[in-house]
């Protein structure tokens, strides 16, 4: 089991980016970047579906909303960065 997250430096990025993907019809839940992904001050995080994840990506990159990183990261601890 895992779960998926798209970082943000700070919150105000963080809140439009949940806003745009709302207006898409994209749930996610803000809150702060879990410790083991808060690389290079990443504050932060959207935490989205897997299935939602990648296309939640490129709607942020279409609509110009830029992110820090996404990450997986699986209930034993482990992290893999996701290359959307």
């Amino acid at each position: 089991m895992y779960e998926c997250y798209l970082t943000f430096r700070s919150i105000t990025p963080c809140q439009q980016a949940q806003r745009y993907l709302t207006g898409q019809s994209l749930r996610s839940q803000l809150l702060r970047t879990p410790k083991s992904i808060a690389f290079k001050g990443c504050g932060y995080s959207l935490k989205l579906n897997d299935t939602a994840i990648g296309l939640a990506a490129a709607k942020l990159r279409q609509a110009n909303i830029s992110y820090g990183s996404a990450y997986r990261i699986y209930s034993d601890g482990r992290v893999e960065e996701l290359y959307l």
